[in-house]
């Protein structure tokens, strides 16, 4: 009865599985003006990045052309994903093609930086109290790992530009802020 019922089972539809790693290595984002370099191609058309310097980018700008061909890029259907909220496409001025993701806030959470901190490796070594780490830790950083999927290009063709990350100033959003409360305020003595 054993042996039917493992004949019956290898009869079945036997699914298979695959592990593997779909993102490529993540370049490391270190500061919020970095400008990074983006390449892709029809068989390698994820570019990926982690956040790493401790705060949330509001937005990205890409800078893009075909390397060996002519390509015009545009934001997808879903570009933004829930990360911005805007992406606007416009043209460059050496042939080139000008992508735009914005707008945080509500649903949209921006690129949130990864959590960073120094790993033991396991030596038992380290003293809570001491700020030097041992020759034997590490910096790691984990989450805040996005990437950049380019559907469409053609076989051959490759992509190339670079990326931008932009914050608001500090100083930059207390006048904002200052500017709008003021402007409430006007608005509210005039009605009164």
């Amino acid at each position: 009865m054993a042996f039917a019922a493992v004949g019956a089972k290898a009869d079945a539809v036997d699914p298979t599985v695959i592990i593997r790693k779909v993102d490529p290595k993540p370049i490391v984002i270190t500061s919020e003006s970095q400008i990074f370099d983006i390449t892709a191609s029809s068989h390698k058309n994820i570019f990926a990045f982690q956040n790493d310097t401790g705060m949330t980018l509001d937005s990205l700008t890409l800078d893009l052309f075909g390397a060996n061909v002519d390509l015009l890029f545009s934001c997808g259907s879903f570009a933004g994903g829930d990360i911005f909220e805007n992406c606007s496409s416009s043209a460059g001025t050496h042939g080139d093609t000008i992508l735009s993701f914005s707008g945080v806030g509500g649903d949209f959470t921006g690129i949130t930086a990864a959590t960073c901190g120094w790993v033991d490796k396991g030596k038992g070594d380290d003293d809570d109290n001491n700020l030097d780490h041992n020759h034997d830790d590490k910096w790691k950083c984990t989450g805040g790992i996005y990437s950049l999927e380019f559907d469409g290009i053609p076989q051959g063709a490759k992509v190339e530009g670079t990326g931008t990350f932009l914050t608001p100033e500090p100083v930059s959003a207390v006048m904002l802020l200052s500017g709008l409360a003021g402007l409430a305020g006007l608005r509210k003595r005039r009605a009164s």
